[in-house]
């Protein structure tokens, strides 16, 4: 879980099957990269199921 971030960004290119529909990574302030899987974020909003 990313409580501070230092930067974030999204990406919806299919990166596999572990994301097909995009990843949405945050940067936290130690450096550590946090990767989230797109669908556990806007699956509600978009209508995308998992």
């Amino acid at each position: 879980m990313t409580l501070e971030s230092d930067g974030s960004e999204v990406s919806s290119t299919n990166f596999g099957p572990e994301f097909p529909k995009g990843i949405f990574v945050a940067m936290s302030t130690d450096k550590t990269f946090h990767i989230y899987d797109w669908r556990d974020i806007a699956s509600q909003d978009l209508n995308i199921s998992k």
